[in-house]
């Protein structure tokens, strides 16, 4: 089972007996989302959340190990007291993380029968005829995309410049924050087109499904097969009226 082989994989890095700067990551992304699309009928969400997070995690392991090892300081106590708390905040941090994937795939889980937000409707009612149709988004939709952009990323030249100083929460801020200023909405594209690893494209990704998770924004398509467009939920009927104003040739 490929989920459990990425939990025992996590688990042996942790600990020490694989060596993270061995592991393809990229392939295993790109096997582990083509599982997620064929297998969409039949899988577990709380499962897929719990190991798209782990995914992430070993990525974060990874592009930690390739930053400069901190100086020695001549305190060998002070320097093992000094990891040992580094080593605390890190599982406190991934522990939350978890948390907030759980709360992702329960909150999809549970609308996995009307899936309000993650779908477009633009009305509750159903559309009148002549109205602008807008095609639903579900999740194997978005993971399709997350799939495609990770294939267009070039391989990454494994070289430790910074720390990346993204969160999950700080890019939701950017992305609430772009929203604001772009009332007619954002392509999955958009997000992606300046990203700089694969760490930072699953994580703005996980930060898309929090917005949703949390009501904060909705996706749509206004055709099949055409771009993921994100806007903030309060701008999904105003952005539905002037659609239907521009049909009707008014102003």
């Amino acid at each position: 089972d490929l989920d459990d082989s990425i939990d025992e994989l996590l688990r042996k890095i942790k600990e020490g007996i694989v060596d993270v700067m061995l592991v393809p990551i990229s392939e295993i992304v790109d096997q582990y989302l083509k599982y997620i699309i064929k297998n969409k009928s039949i899988i577990d969400l709380s499962i897929t959340g719990k190991t798209l997070a782990e995914i992430a995690s070993i990525l974060k392991i990874k592009s930690e190990n390739l930053l400069p090892k901190l100086e020695s300081k001549d305190n060998e106590e002070e320097d093992d007291e000094y990891n040992d708390f580094i080593i605390s905040q890190e599982k406190e941090a991934y522990l939350q993380e978890y948390d907030k994937f759980q709360r992702i795939v329960k909150y999809l889980k549970e609308r996995e029968e009307t899936q309000d937000d993650i779908y477009f409707p633009i009305t509750e009612d159903r559309e009148e005829e002549g109205s602008i149709e807008i095609q639903r988004v579900d999740l194997t939709d978005l993971l399709t995309s997350l799939e495609k952009v990770l294939q267009n990323k070039k391989k990454e030249d494994y070289i430790p410049f910074k720390k990346s100083t993204f969160t999950t929460a700080s890019k939701m801020q950017e992305i609430i924050k772009l929203l604001k200023t772009n009332k007619e909405g954002l392509s999955f594209d958009y997000f992606m087109e300046k990203t700089q690893s694969k760490l930072e494209i699953i994580v703005i990704f996980l930060a898309l499904l929090e917005l949703i998770c949390l009501r904060k924004i909705r996706c749509y398509q206004n055709k099949n097969f055409e771009k993921i467009i994100f806007v903030l939920k309060g701008d999904a009927l105003k952005l539905k009226k002037s659609q239907q104003t521009m049909q009707n040739g008014t102003i």
